[in-house]
This record gives structure tokens, C-alpha cells and sequence, in this order.
């Protein structure tokens, strides 16, 4: 899932992760990525910080408050212009599993989000296994 609310980069970041073999969902407001990751249970969240009605902040509080442990625990890549100390900690403090202030690599977002996808599943396979 990627959740960008600047058109032309969201378009940008879907083409290359198609390209890169993604099946992609995407959003551009708050209440939108929640409403996705609610129906489509994505592997991982590429999430800017600073998006219409609720912040990307605020989506992964709730996100990491899933009654679902696998959906909780769901990979997000946070992506910000913000340089503030602040929003790295704070997004670290909620959970984000990575941090990229803008501008980014899409190739470098794209390694990295394989990389949380293959590190989430083994956990959960681990986990159904024990």
C-alpha cells in the first residue's frame, strides 16, 4: 500500500513498484490508507507523514492497535519532507520499521520494502510453526 497525497508522485511510486513486480494498492488521505489496509490486508505500508484528515502518524497508531497481531505488526515505511528530530522519534516510538525523509531512492524504498515483507513473513511463519 502506498499512501501519498501528491498525485504526481503517487503515480511515480506505483509505476516503479508495478515495474518492481508489486501488486499495489494506494491512498491519499488518512482515512483512505485505513480504509485499505482494513480490505486488503497489505504486506507492507509506504506511508507519507503529512496527509489530508488524519496524519500518516495517526494511521500507524491505529494501525499498530489492529486486533490482529499479523495485521498490527504489517511493515510501514515512513516518508516525510519533515526533517524535524521530532517526527523520526515519534515514528519511531509508534512503530515504523523504517524512515526516509524525502527526497528517496523509489529503488531504495522498493529493496527496503522487500526486505520487511520477506523479515514479517518469516516471523509469522515462525510463529504458526512453534
Amino acid at each position: 500500500l502506498i499512501v501519498e497525497d501528491e498525485e504526481v508522485l503517487l503515480e511515480l511510486l506505483v509505476y516503479r513498484f508495478e515495474r518492481a513486480g508489486f501488486k499495489v494498492f494506494s491512498a491519499m488521505s488518512g482515512p483512505e490508507a485505513c480504509d485499505q489496509i482494513g480490505r486488503r490486508r497489505p504486506d507492507v505500508v509506504l506511508m507519507d507523514v503529512l496527509l489530508p484528515q488524519l496524519t500518516g502518524l495517526d494511521v500507524l497508531e491505529m494501525l499498530r492497535k489492529h486486533p490482529e497481531p499479523k495485521v498490527a505488526a504489517t511493515p510501514v515505511i515512513i516518508v516525510t519532507a519533515q526533517t524535524s528530530p521530532d517526527t523520526m522519534r515519534r515514528s519511531l516510538q509508534l512503530g515504523a520499521d523504517s524512515f526516509q525523509l524525502k527526497p528517496y531512492s523509489i529503488a531504495d524504498l522498493v529493496l527496503r520494502s522487500c526486505l520487511l515483507i520477506k523479515q514479517h513473513r518469516e516471523k509469522f511463519n515462525r510463529n504458526l510453526s512453534s
